[in-house]
């Protein structure tokens, strides 16, 4: 099964459906992103793999991080994921990207992050 998600992914299967998922919801329901908001987390990944990493040395493990942006119903609209040792403000950009990709950046008015993914390399500018 794994061998088949590997091949679905470079084969770009995955962006596929999602991208249709989502332009379908805009087409008869609506994204709303009048406000966005963006958000993460630390997931355990027991059997390591591709796109891994140790965590801190609390509790070392194998995890991997996510962020993702969503309008302002929570429907994602980007996302990104990395190693669990990736900082919090390094993901913020690439979301963003993969929001971009989809067409949906410049339509954003207002965005809230939380305190980690602040930083100030990565803040827009106000309008």
């Amino acid at each position: 099964m794994r061998e088949r998600r590997d091949e679905w992914t470079a084969a770009g299967v995955f962006d596929a459906i999602a991208n249709e998922a989502l332009g379908a919801y805009d087409r008869v329901i609506g994204l709303d992103l009048s406000d966005v908001s963006v958000d993460g987390s630390l997931h355990e990944a027991p059997a390591g793999g591709k796109g891994t990493a140790r965590t801190p040395p609390i509790a070392p493990s194998w995890a991997w991080k996510w962020s993702i942006l969503c309008d302002r119903v929570g429907i994602p609209i980007g996302w990104t994921v990395a190693g669990a040792n990736a900082n919090d403000s390094i993901l913020l950009a690439p979301t963003l990207d993969d929001a971009a990709g989809r067409g949906l950046l410049a339509e954003i008015r207002n965005s809230v992050a939380r305190r980690g993914l602040r930083h100030q390399a990565h803040e827009r500018p106000a309008r």
